[in-house]
């Protein structure tokens, strides 16, 4: 969706002190000709979401997503922090302690320690490839939360993904539609959507033209989504906000699918249409 794309080569953090042995995140999974390739996850507080991530439904054509990841804010933070590998200003720590890509399932195990090195919680993020037709392909993300203290944890949970429908233009031409569940970016035979799942809703959505949301989720302040850019045209990016408070001992887990599908050619729609109206007459006839 950009007209200059670029991969952030990060290297992987060989020692920190406060947090458990880190693994660096990033790795690829396949199912059927669908690919879904994670780039390395940030090595700092204020690096954006790996860029240049390929999701696509066949061996051959463009990636149709071009970020996605998960930030969070633990109540008292200032500030919101990408998942990664890092140890943060404000004392405390970050980091992936497990990653497995394996056949079409990723799991990635993560911890966040305060300035003390005590946990403040754990995570587990698991990511699931499904090729679901031609052109048409899903990932099944699950995020859970694990409070290992005896007091309840209020935690803010954001996934933010860059979709590209049809491929990355110098000048796109994505409508984009929105709501706390879904956002949905359909550019020409295209469509893309970002979408909540599971038990637990969403409290908010955004989505602005790039890199807007991006880079307030990675400034030095903290910020919500406001639930703008319902009806968007152009070079889209968009994310979810969870509320969440896990009770202590126990955990919490939300959902968000991203799935590739082609826009029903407008003959289909008629066909599909005249299919449905005969169906009802018939049934008519019949009673």
């Amino acid at each position: 969706m950009h007209t200059t794309r670029w991969v952030l080569l990060v290297s992987v953090l060989t020692a920190i002190t406060t947090s458990p042995a880190a693994a660096q995140v990033g790795g690829t999974i396949t199912d059927a000709t669908a690919t879904y390739n994670q780039p390395p996850g940030p090595t700092g507080e204020n690096l954006q979401s790996p860029t240049g991530l390929i999701f696509r439904p066949e061996s051959t054509g463009g990636s149709q997503t071009f970020q996605n990841w998960w930030y969070y804010r633990v109540q008292g933070d200032t500030r919101e922090y990408p998942f990664g590998n890092y140890a943060r200003s404000a004392g405390g720590s970050v980091a992936s302690t497990q990653n497995q890509y394996i056949g079409n399932t990723a799991s990635v195990a993560l911890t966040d320690t305060n300035a003390a090195a005590a946990v403040r919680f754990t995570a587990n993020y698991v990511t699931t490839l499904t090729h679901t037709g031609t052109n048409a392909a899903t990932i099944a993300q699950s995020f859970q939360i694990n409070n290992p203290g005896a007091s309840a944890l209020n935690i803010t949970l954001f996934n933010y993904a860059d979709l590209q429908a049809n491929g990355p233009a110098a000048s796109d031409t994505d409508t984009v539609t929105a709501n706390t569940g879904t956002i949905t970016d359909t550019d020409g035979p295209v469509r893309v959507v970002h979408s909540v799942t599971g038990t637990v809703a969403a409290n908010a959505f955004q989505v602005a033209q790039w890199p807007g949301i991006i880079n307030f989720l990675t400034d030095a302040n903290v910020n919500n989504l406001d639930n703008s850019g319902s009806s968007f045209f152009g070079d889209e990016s968009g994310a979810f906000q969870w509320n969440l408070t896990v009770p202590g001992g126990g955990s919490v887990t939300v959902g968000a699918n991203i799935s590739i599908s082609p826009v029903p050619e407008p003959g289909t729609l008629l066909l599909t249409g005249a299919v449905a109206v005969g169906v009802t007459a018939w049934r008519r006839r019949r009673r």
